[in-house]
C-alpha cells in the first residue's frame, strides 16, 4: 500500500515538473529563438533606451504625432477595459461627441463622414495601438505640417512623403483576406520621435 502511494506521488511530482516547468521552458526557448522581440513584449528602443512597447498605446499629444484611439484608462498600463455603455446611454453620447469635436479641432477641414468611428470611441482594451489606415491618412497633413515647423530643415512636401512612406511600411491587414487595413501608430510615432531626437537630442524625449 505504501509503495503504491509512493509511486503515485513520484508520478504526480514528475508530471507536475514536465507540465509545469519543462514544457513551458522549452516553449519559451523556442519562442525566444523564433521571435525574441515579440516574446519580450516588442519593446521600442531609441539609442538603446526602451521607451515603450508596440503593443501598448501611449499618449502622444503633440500635433506632430499621430493619435491612438481614445483610452478609457488614460493609457494606464496597470489595468485595461472600458465602461460598458449602451448606445443610447447619455454618457456614451457625450463621450463620443467630445472625442468627435476634439478630432475635428485637431484636423480642421475634415468632414464628419470621413472620421472612422475608431477615432472617437474607446477600444476594448483601452490601450489599442492600431488605427485604420484611413484614419492615419486623415491625420497625415496635420502631422506633416507640424513636423515641418518643428524641424525647420525640410519642406512640407518632404515630410508629407516621408510620413506617408512610414504609414505604408507599417500598414497591415487585421484579418487575412477579409480584414481592413490598419496601422500601428505607436511604431510610426516612435519613428518620428527618433527623427526629432537626431536633431534635438535625447533631452527632447525625456
Amino acid at each position: 500500500m505504501i509503495s503504491s502511494f509512493l509511486r503515485i506521488g513520484a508520478f504526480t511530482v514528475l508530471l507536475m515538473f514536465i507540465v509545469g516547468f519543462a514544457i513551458p521552458s522549452v516553449e519559451s526557448l523556442i519562442v525566444m529563438e523564433v521571435d525574441g522581440n515579440g516574446a519580450n513584449g516588442s519593446p521600442v528602443a531609441i539609442n538603446g533606451t526602451i521607451y515603450g512597447s508596440e503593443y501598448l498605446a501611449e499618449a502622444f499629444n503633440q500635433s506632430f504625432f499621430f493619435q491612438s484611439r481614445p483610452s478609457a484608462t488614460d493609457y494606464n498600463f496597470s489595468y485595461s477595459g472600458v465602461n460598458n455603455y449602451t448606445i443610447d446611454n447619455a454618457n456614451f453620447t457625450n463621450q463620443t461627441e467630445y472625442y468627435l469635436q476634439e478630432f475635428m479641432a485637431q484636423n480642421p477641414g475634415i468632414n464628419v463622414s470621413q472620421i472612422p468611428y475608431t477615432q472617437i470611441t474607446f477600444s476594448g482594451s483601452g490601450v489599442d495601438p492600431d488605427v485604420p489606415y484611413s484614419a492615419a491618412m486623415i491625420e497625415l497633413p496635420r502631422v506633416a505640417a507640424s513636423l515641418t515647423i518643428l524641424m525647420k530643415n525640410r519642406t512640407y512636401a518632404y515630410y508629407n512623403q516621408t510620413l506617408g512612406a512610414m504609414l505604408g511600411q507599417n500598414e497591415v491587414q487585421n484579418f487575412p483576406y477579409f480584414g481592413s487595413m490598419i496601422v500601428n501608430v505607436i511604431q510610426v510615432d516612435f519613428m518620428i520621435l527618433q527623427i526629432i531626437e537626431e536633431k534635438y537630442g535625447s533631452s527632447f524625449i525625456s
